[in-house]
């Protein structure tokens, strides 16, 4: 793609997804070689480009990020590249149905409080206890369903974020359900030495197991879990998914959502009410959103975490950065009652950008 050029793809009956009936697209977008420093910005065709980014880099990065988007017009999505040149890859993930389009309860949304599953650094997480790091070209399992929240039935996919830390090479990291091939994507694309996040939905396999494929070298993987989606057994009132119009509603660089960079600790962020979300007085309030939370202009490498108001810091993450960087990942984030938000940082002052793309109700 070249400078300030925005380009429409079609994604109905494309890559296993239907020809009608799509409300929304997951999809995960990576920029590869770019030739300056920008950002590429998804949204449905068919409607004003937002004031919104989705995939954040600087010259020579390839960077992936989840992406969860409403389908517009002819069932395509528009994708803007600021500027320089880069190319682009969509891998889908998964779709999500218009109402009439849905089997029963099947693929609700069901949010829950982050917590960790994995750390291959020392082996905690639950259940964790794989204590060394991916090798070359040898997948792990990981058994998902009925830990960390997570029920032991009645679950289809899981929202994971996923960190690679410590790579000893460039790779790509993969997540799969266990007992099927290794597919032809990837979920993080990194060079050596380097932390990144990036959030998956991965259907859950054989045992009700997730797994995960490392191409080169070695590397540490961190999973933390912070959602499911139920299947046609479980009986689910809410998790239907509404695509709004990708709309900036924090922005601490202009004082837009709160006033000031972050410091150590957390803040409160109202999020129902904003951007399209409803308010939590409406008939049918919402339960969770999809927020695109970059960082940027941070003074000291740390993380964020997103978590539910009225509640302790999870020992989970969502965004890892370096000192300087600019830096994106989805969040699926539950909301409290009042329809908040809190936002952890571990350390240093950083800007956050936060983007809304959609909400379960």
């Amino acid at each position: 793609m070249s400078s300030n050029q925005a380009i429409d793809v079609a994604i109905n009956g494309q890559g296993g997804i239907p020809a009608n009936g799509v409300a929304a697209v997951v999809l995960n977008v990576t920029a590869v070689g770019p030739t300056h420093a920008g950002f590429l910005t998804v949204y449905p065709t068919g409607t004003p480009r937002p004031t919104a980014s989705n995939v954040n880099f600087v010259a020579g990065q390839t960077v992936p990020n989840l992406v969860q988007v409403a389908i517009g017009k002819r069932g395509s999505v528009s994708l803007y590249n600021l500027i320089g040149n880069t190319n682009v890859i969509f891998d889908v993930a998964g779709w999500v149905s218009t109402a009439f389009n849905t089997s029963g309860n099947a693929g609700r949304y069901q949010p829950m409080a982050p917590a960790r599953l994995l750390d291959t650094r020392d082996g905690s997480g639950d259940p964790g206890g794989v204590s060394s790091p991916l090798g070359q070209g040898q997948p792990i399992n990981l058994a998902v369903i009925g830990h960390s929240g997570v029920p032991a039935t009645g679950v289809s996919a899981v929202v994971l974020n996923l960190t690679v830390t410590n790579p000893t090479v460039p790779s790509f990291l993969t997540a799969y359900p266990t007992g099927g091939t290794v597919p032809n994507t990837s979920n993080l694309n990194f060079l050596g030495n380097q932390t990144l996040a990036n959030r998956a939905i991965v259907a859950v396999g054989d045992n009700g197991n997730v797994s995960f494929y490392n191409r080169w070298g070695q590397t540490n993987l961190v999973v933390d879990v912070s959602g499911w989606f139920t299947d046609s057994s479980t009986a689910a009132a809410t998790g239907q998914f509404s695509g709004v119009a990708p709309a900036r509603i924090v922005d601490t660089r202009i004082g837009l959502g709160y006033p000031t960079g972050l410091t150590r600790g957390s803040v409160t962020i109202q999020i129902a009410g904003r951007g399209g979300v409803p308010a939590m007085t409406a008939g049918a309030p919402p339960t969770a959103v999809v927020l695109n939370v970059t960082v940027t202009n941070p003074n000291a490498a740390g993380f964020l975490t997103v978590y539910p108001s009225g509640s302790t810091p999870p020992t989970a993450s969502d965004v890892n950065f370096l000192a300087g960087q600019t830096v994106p990942n989805l969040v699926i984030a539950r909301l409290n009652t009042d329809g908040t938000i809190r936002v952890f940082n571990f350390q240093g002052r950083t800007d956050v950008v936060i983007d809304v793309f959609g909400y379960y109700g």
